[in-house]
């Protein structure tokens, strides 16, 4: 049964004032709600990891099929569908020793449905050579059963917006 199914059912349950099944309801929809949340959230600690992991092969492991994937790197356009997608990593990964640099995430945010999840983070990340802070934005979606990530948006981060 759907996020959507289940909230329908919660919703004519109030209406009807059964409010044991009300509750019922209730408590799987947020059950569920947060198994979704946390598939979400470890697809995007997948996804760092293989970043940090350096490699391509477990960077393509992670990564959604399809034309509607797409990526934006710090001060790049849009680069659409997977194969594009995967090209682009191989050009930020070529050359990185296995694990030369750390990624840390702070500020994690995620917000998940039966089908899609978004994550919001800060990434700081800890390269040989280079410090830095980039903002980005996660999308993710179940394909085949699997939670795989689908666009990738990473911002310098310049500064606070007051």
């Amino acid at each position: 049964m759907t996020l959507a199914d289940l909230k329908a059912q919660l919703d004519q349950a109030i209406e009807q004032e059964d409010y044991d099944l009300a509750a019922r309801i209730r408590d799987t929809l947020q059950h569920k709600q947060s198994d979704a949340r946390l598939a979400v959230e470890d697809a995007n600690r997948r996804f760092y990891d293989a970043f940090a992991s350096g490699r391509i092969e477990e960077m393509s492991k992670v990564w959604g099929k399809g034309d509607h994937v797409q990526t934006i790197h710090p001060g790049a356009g849009v680069i659409a569908g997977r194969e594009q997608v995967m090209e682009s990593w191989r050009a930020v990964l070529k050359g990185v020793r296995p694990r030369a640099f750390r990624i840390a995430i702070e500020d994690v945010r995620v917000w998940a449905s039966d089908a899609s999840g978004v994550v919001t983070c800060t990434e700081v990340v800890d390269a040989d050579d280079s410090q830095g802070r980039t903002i980005a934005t996660n999308v993710f979606e179940k394909q085949g059963g699997k939670w795989v990530i689908t666009h990738h948006h990473g911002s310098p981060l310049m500064r606070s917006f007051r």
